[in-house]
């Protein structure tokens, strides 16, 4: 389960009355995610000025928008990247910012996966379809700008608690990796409602 295989579900949940925030949205998710034909309801926001991004703001000082403007925050692979102090007031902002009976959406590097791989041995460099994806960088990021840098991490557990203890009711957890699934990235999606 690599978000992309998740793309066709994702669309048709970002129908034309559906908003959506893109957090952290860099500049290949946004660009898959604009592939729908309701691009003008997906906003994406990131730190860098990138294709994708519609808005560039610094998210730990608060989003730039209204309480409960959208339908949707789709997260992926960015809620890694605060330290463990910041997390909770992440996820807290981006409540805020989704309506009542709105969805969270959460993608995160699997690192059940990342210790199993070591204890293995493994690194899945050779063959790997999808970023040359190794053990290290699904640790600690890619490295390629400041904000590239993973500073926390999650199991399916670990994540699902998370977001029950912010309140959110759980509609989906689940996770990806394993030996079968090189060629996609280790990760985990929990799907929280507010």
């Amino acid at each position: 389960m690599h978000w992309r295989k998740e793309l066709p579900k994702i669309r048709i949940a970002f129908t034309e009355d559906v908003l959506v925030l893109d957090i952290g949205c860099g500049t290949e998710v946004g660009k898959e995610l604009r592939r729908t034909k309701h691009t003008q309801n997906i906003i994406g926001l990131d730190i860098r000025d990138t294709l994708a991004a519609d808005v560039i703001a610094d998210m730990t000082r608060g989003l730039p928008f209204r309480n409960e403007s959208f339908d949707i925050v789709f997260a992926s692979h960015i809620l890694e990247h605060f330290p463990k102090n910041e997390i909770g007031v992440q996820v807290n902002e981006w409540i805020r910012v989704l309506k009542r009976s709105g969805e969270l959406w959460v993608f995160v590097p699997n690192l059940k996966w990342i210790a199993e791989a070591i204890l293995r041995g493994k690194d899945i460099t050779k063959g790997a379809a999808v970023d040359k994806i190794t053990v290290m960088h699904q640790i600690y990021g890619a490295n390629e700008h400041p904000y590239d840098l993973h500073k926390w991490g999650f199991t399916l557990e670990t994540l699902t608690q998370f977001m029950i203890s912010h309140n959110l009711e759980i509609i989906q957890a689940k996770e990806s990796g394993g030996e079968a699934d090189l060629e996609h990235k280790p990760e985990i999606l929990v799907k929280g409602r507010k």
